[in-house]
């Protein structure tokens, strides 16, 4: 596929015009980008155009994806797992688990903002040692749902039955 630049042209409101070519200006294409109105946002591939990969709005909470962190412009980008949510639920972190402090995070869970990233990437440490991620132990959420629930979030593993990376387990505590 190669490095490819790509202008927007404009928005009327229903659709983003594009145009896209490889570097040195060759295969120069339009293209036309509609706004999903089922989703929150739309999915565009160079090769494949437009692609439903996130669900259907009001149909999910929280989504598990991966996304590129930039800390600073002279560090390089980290890439991590993004935490979304529908109509992006209030979230809040809360240090740990027995915390004094918990119910006052609670109560900003339900004044908080809606983040898509504030769950991110560091609620696992990577061991060069041991080349391999552990859970932070103190560490939990509390998610507010779109229907007004609040819920406890906690990581217990980051991969599967097969040792496959990427793969989170999380409890819920309803509360």
């Amino acid at each position: 596929m190669g490095l490819r630049k790509l202008r927007i042209n404009g928005f009327d409101g229903d659709a983003y015009s594009i145009t896209h070519a490889m570097l040195d200006g060759s295969e120069i294409t339009n293209s036309i980008v509609p706004k999903d109105a089922q989703r929150s946002f739309t999915s565009w591939s160079f090769t494949q155009g437009v692609l439903p990969i996130e669900p259907v709005t009001g149909s999910w909470d929280l989504c598990f994806t991966q996304y590129t962190h930039h800390f600073e412009d002279s560090l390089p980008p980290l890439s991590g797992e993004r935490r979304a949510g529908r109509h992006h639920p209030r979230m809040a972190r809360i240090a740990t688990a027995t915390s004094p402090r918990s119910r006052l995070r609670i109560r900003s869970a339900s004044r908080s903002g809606r983040k898509r990233n504030t769950i991110g990437y560091d609620w696992k440490v990577y061991s060069f040692k041991t080349s391999s991620y552990t859970i932070v132990p103190d560490l939990a959420f509390i998610v507010k749902d779109a229907d007004g629930y609040l819920y406890k979030m906690r990581f217990v593993e980051f991969y599967g039955p097969q040792g496959q990376t990427g793969c989170p387990l999380f409890e819920t505590v309803p509360l």
